[in-house]
């Protein structure tokens, strides 16, 4: 075989090898795309379970709670998810969140069982979400 033969097998090798090893990751990206698509919504609906929930509770109470609700969800969306694309998270929007948590011990029936609950579902995503943005060495680490 001559050396131009024996160049362009190699070649053709590379280009074969690496379209696969870019096909993987283009998969593995859209797969955690896919999660966190599902993540985000289950967060958003069980906040938006939360506030209808609020809004029927006895007032004063019932209109703090969801005044909170606003302010973590608009601190989500204005300080959170852009500081997620450098693996970080807000303390602010921590902060929101702990104050809907106080808001929910401050009501005493049996109602504040099912608002817990939900505020539980809120955190546990907020979790995963975080936990898995860009910036996350062991998620990138998985990608490649």
């Amino acid at each position: 075989l001559s050396g131009s033969q024996v160049a362009s097998a190699k070649m053709n090798y590379m280009s074969e090898i690496y379209s696969v090893v870019l096909g993987l990751i283009l998969v593995g990206a859209f797969s955690n795309y896919l999660d966190m698509v599902t993540v985000v919504k289950t967060e958003a609906f069980a906040l938006r379970g939360l506030h209808d929930f609020a809004l029927n509770l006895r007032q004063p109470e019932g209109d703090r709670l969801a005044e909170q609700i606003r302010h973590y969800t608009r601190s989500v969306a204005t300080e959170e998810w852009p500081l997620m694309k450098f693996g970080e998270n807000s303390q602010k929007t921590q902060q929101e969140l702990d104050q809907i948590f106080g808001g929910i011990a401050r009501i005493s029936d049996q109602r504040s069982v099912s608002l817990e609950r939900l505020a539980q579902e809120v955190l546990t995503q907020r979790a995963i979400r975080v936990s898995s943005s860009f910036g996350d060495g062991d998620t990138l680490s998985r990608a490649f």
